[in-house]
Parts: C-alpha cells; sequence; structure tokens
C-alpha cells in the first residue's frame, strides 16, 4: 500500500503535531528538534517546487524555518503535553486516511507550526518520522516518534510575514552579521587592520619589482 499524501495548498495553513515522549525531552529541546522533523518532512515534494533543496532547512531565529517553498514555517505555541484547541477550514486530517497512523507515546506532546506555502499546490507523504534505537531516520506509521494530526487553515486572518528568497535571507543574514562586526571594532582596530593591509601592498609590490630584475 502506498503511504498516504498531505495536500499542501497555497498560502497560509497550520499543522497540528504530535510527538513521542519516549526520550525523556523536555519542552524547550522538543522545540528545538522541529527542524529535523522539517528536512525530513519536505524531502519528497511531489512537483516542480521553487526555493531551495527541499532537504535543506535554514533557520531565521525565534523557532522560525525557511524549507523548500515553506517560507517561513514558525512554530506558534511551546510544545505541551496538553493537546491545544485548534479550529479551522479542515484540509486533511488523520482520522479520514484509510489506515490510522499510530504514535508511540505514553504522553504526547502536542505542537502547532504555521506555515505558508509560496509554490504551487503540492503533496508530501503524510508527515511521519520514526529515529530508530540506531540513530536513522524513517518513515514510520505503525509507531511513530513524530506524526502530523491536522492540516487546516485557520479562521482568522493575519499579516504576511515576507516571502525572502533563500538568497535574500542568507544575503541578509550576511550582511547583519558584518554590521554588527563593523560596529563591534574599535578605531584602533580599525586602524591596525588598515595597517595589516597596507604592509601586504608594499610587500606585493616589492617582490613584483624584484621578479622585474
Amino acid at each position: 500500500m502506498a503511504d498516504p499524501t498531505l495536500r499542501l495548498v497555497p498560502g497560509r495553513q497550520q499543522w497540528l503535531i504530535a510527538r513521542t515522549d519516549r526520550d525523556g525531552a523536555s519542552a524547550a529541546e522538543v522545540a528545538d528538534m522541529v527542524s529535523g522533523f522539517l528536512q525530513f518532512t519536505f524531502r519528497d515534494v511531489q512537483g516542480d517546487q521553487p526555493g531551495s533543496s527541499p532537504e535543506e532547512v535554514f533557520p531565521t531565529g525565534n523557532h522560525t524555518w525557511r524549507v523548500s517553498a515553506a517560507r517561513p514555517v514558525i512554530l506558534l505555541l511551546t510544545p505541551s503535553q496538553t493537546e491545544p484547541p485548534v479550529s479551522g477550514s479542515i484540509i486533511a486530517r488523520r482520522e479520514d486516511l484509510e489506515e490510522l497512523p499510530l504514535l508511540n507515546a505514553s504522553r504526547p506532546w502536542y505542537l502547532v507550526v504555521e506555515l505558508w506555502w509560496r509554490g504551487p499546490a503540492a503533496s508530501i507523504p503524510w508527515p511521519a518520522l520514526q529515529v530508530t534505537w540506531a540513530g536513522t531516520r524513517q518513515r514510520d506509521y505503525t509507531e511513530a516518534d513524530w506524526l502530523l494530526l491536522r492540516s487546516f487553515v485557520p479562521p482568522t486572518e493575519a499579516t504576511d510575514p515576507g516571502d525572502d528568497s533563500w538568497s535574500g535571507a542568507t544575503s541578509a543574514a550576511i550582511g547583519e552579521g558584518l554590521r554588527v562586526l563593523k560596529s563591534g571594532l574599535s578605531t584602533a582596530a580599525l586602524v591596525v587592520a588598515g595597517l595589516f593591509a597596507m604592509g601586504g601592498v608594499m610587500l606585493l609590490a616589492s617582490r613584483g619589482r624584484a621578479r622585474r630584475r
């Protein structure tokens, strides 16, 4: 039997995700592990999609990521072991699948992420991830460690957070890093850097004269 699939619709949508508690991870640790789940989830996008390679995840701070044409993906709530109430127009839910996927957990963690799909309509295998005892990752619908429970379009509108391209987001991050570095340099440090640069130019010039002799 083929894996069940999930539709990705252009625009804003939210996911209710459940995660295992069997490794004893804290809420903060679960939040930090979302990127690995996203990397695995978007590796098999069906259809020609813009953006990065599907398996690349670009973190942009505050538990926000860009992956494939999902730009951005935002963790909305701190992971909790109480299932949060969610509402909206249902895209898909696990109860409607032909075979019910199961999570390997005693007291699951629940997470809600919001993603803005910037590509055309597409599909992916129903998000489910199992991490084996050897640390390898695989899709397993009977003993999943991460499992999508529901995908839906929320009932309220929200301001579009923006659609930076991968190159744009990377350039912005590099530019900000250079700005911070520059602002942290003292005048003396800049003078020293200039002297080193001048010395390098003079050394190259002297070597050039020596070669011409």
